[in-house]
């Protein structure tokens, strides 16, 4: 593992920059006054700290400024000038003399020390990071830590953070050790004994909020070590390079840095674990990424991502983004977004959007694609197509599935052995059996010219709906149409319905089905009371005859005659084979 590090080292440039508080905007307008003056008008504003050694700033200079809205690191020029390097970490922006690059090949010294709290105890599992060489530690039991560097020349300074405690920046040389005393931030003292050992893979408490996220992954506990997870949750520090190589999350370029620094290009031999990508992963086994993924993403299981993915995710397995998604992920197991999603997931069992952020961010066009199930739950999906189930909040657009489609807001069309809606203010749900709780329903019992009984079952929206029928007489029909009713609520109203019905004979030897009966029929309605419908109007029949029916009908067939003319036409088609139209007429109850 040492040797396959200091191999990655040799090919990777590094290079670090802080953020945050050098990105926020400033107003500053002082006249003639000291640089420490200045320093402590910014820090009251950006609430953080300046470190740096005394000998570093010389405060007998006098500086004017009248900066409006201008970023901190641009009024800090205007201040010190061009030689300073300065450098985030946690609530401190540390101000160095500009210096040479780090030689990675001096000399190695060690530097030990001991971080207690202020009764003089010893404090387990504070995080101690060397801003210059970006590498950190962890404290042990009894408050010590060790580190062995590179270059005496390059100076040392040191970050302290622990939980509850005040972050406290020191500078060291070679050979010294320093006992650091840090202090609680008002009324929020944490006590070592508020912290479990590291030791076993155990985090500590007080991330465990963090954790719960990334952490209920199994995969994510199983090959992210606990170490590297605490100093993500617990470190304020920005690092990039524009590469990195892993052999496992916790052996690589980074080591516990991991979760701290983004790369352009991330290549995981196994797996990795970095705090955010701007550009490309590639992963064997698993990725995970503590904040963004901004670009391509691929891995031959897993994909996990802490927050947000702007761009492309597939994996063999699965992917899991607890923010939120613009782009496509395309899985061979399932996707999973706890966020909103906007753009393709395209998985071979089940899509997931959660859109458990109350704030989205995302707008636009999105569409899920699955093997078995879809479930889009809080959000307004597009487009849906599935086996078995689809489930979303709200549908603008197409919902398809060989079985069952379900959502509470119907903007569009369901298609679907059984299509269910709680509403729908526009659109049309295509089934076999179709539900709609707040929308038309009615039983219907009626009577025409070629069928003396019928019952349909009606449901859809305010206007549109779809309906299954049944007529029985000499033969028996069963079919299924679409209708539109003009408003179902008013006294009077007219609906209009298109149909199309098997038509069977119960006595015929061998094929009983007879042809397709196609019928339009309009009808003017009067409501007697608000469950009471009665309605009569005009139809048109137009039957088309199967020619292998195994139907006989009678040699002499009746003229029409009375009111119930349709069945002559019926037995004329059937005995000669042809297709037959004609007009008609139906009286029907509604309930």
């Amino acid at each position: 593992m040492k040797l396959l590090r200091s191999l990655i080292l040799l090919f990777v440039p590094f290079i670090s920059y802080g953020q945050n508080f050098l990105e926020m905007p400033v107003t500053v307008q002082m006249q003639n006054t000291s640089i420490v003056s200045v320093f402590n008008e910014l820090e009251n504003q950006l609430s953080f700290n300046f470190s740096y050694e005394a000998q570093l700033i010389d405060d007998s200079k006098k500086v004017s400024l009248n900066e409006q809205n201008k970023a901190l690191k641009k009024v800090l020029k205007e201040v010190l000038g061009n030689d300073y390097d300065y450098k985030v970490v946690g609530t401190h922006v540390i101000i160095q003399s500009s210096l040479p690059p780090l030689n990675k090949r001096g000399g190695r010294f060690s530097y030990s020390g001991q971080v207690v709290g202020p009764d003089n105890q010893p404090l387990e599992n504070a995080i101690v990071y060397e801003a210059n060489r970006q590498t950190a530690a962890i404290t042990s039991y009894d408050g010590y830590y060790r580190f062995n560097f590179r270059d005496k020349n390059h100076p040392v300074a040191l970050n302290i953070s622990y939980t509850g405690f005040r972050d406290t920046v020191i500078y060291v040389s070679p050979g010294q050790t320093q006992k650091v005393r840090i202090i609680p931030l008002p009324r929020q003292p944490i006590l070592p004994s508020d912290f479990k050992t590291l030791e076993g893979k155990s985090a500590p408490a007080l991330a465990n909020a963090e954790l719960q996220t990334m952490s209920d992954i199994k995969l994510v506990r199983f090959m992210v070590n606990d170490e590297a997870l605490y100093v993500s949750k617990n470190l304020n520090t920005f690092n990039w390079q524009s590469a990195q190589v892993s052999l496992l999350p916790y052996v690589g370029t980074n080591d516990l840095m991991n979760g701290l620094t983004t790369n352009n290009v991330s290549i995981n031999i196994i797996g990795g674990y970095t705090a955010q990508i701007e550009g490309a992963e590639f992963g064997a086994v698993s990725n995970f990424i503590q904040n963004d993924v901004i670009g391509f993403q691929a891995a031959g299981v897993s994909n996990v991502v802490g927050k947000n993915v702007v761009g492309f995710q597939a994996a063999g397995v699965a992917s899991v983004v607890l923010g939120n998604l613009e782009g496509a992920q395309a899985s061979g197991v399932f996707n999973r977004v706890k966020g909103h999603h906007s753009g393709t997931m395209i998985a071979g069992v089940a899509n997931i959007t959660e859109a458990g952020n109350n704030n989205p961010s995302i707008k636009g066009l999105n569409s899920q694609i699955s093997g078995v199930a879809n479930i889009h739950l809080k959000d307004t999906s597009n487009l849906q197509i599935t086996s078995v189930w689809n489930q979303a909040e709200k549908i603008n657009g197409l919902q398809i599935s060989a079985f069952c489609n379900y959502t509470k807001k119907l903007n569009g069309l369901q298609i679907g052995i059984i299509n269910i809606a709680d509403t729908i203010e526009n659109g049309l749900p295509i089934g076999l059996i179709n539900i709609v709780k707040h929308g038309y329903k009615a039983i219907e019992f009626s009577s025409n010219e070629t069928f003396r009984f019928n019952a349909a079952f009606k449901t859809g929206g305010n206007h549109l709906y779809s309906f299954l029928s049944a007529g029985i007489d000499t033969y028996i029909s069963a079919g299924y149409g679409f209708g539109y009713t003009s408003n179902h609520k008013k006294k009077t109203s007219f609906n209009f319905d298109l149909s199309g019905a098997a038509v069977i004979d119960p006595d015929a030897e061998t094929n009983s089905y007879m042809g397709t009966l196609y019928r339009a029929q309009l009808g003017l309605n009067y409501h007697f009371t608000k469950h009471l419908n009665i309605s009569i109007g005009p139809a048109f029949n137009f039957l088309h005859a199967f020619s292998e029916s195994g139907s006989s009908p009678p040699a002499v067939i009746s003229k029409p005659s009375g009111v119930y003319y349709g069945q002559y036409y019926l037995e004329k088609s059937i005995r000669s084979q042809s297709n037959q139209s004609w007009f008609g007429w139906h009286c029907s109850v509604r309930f």
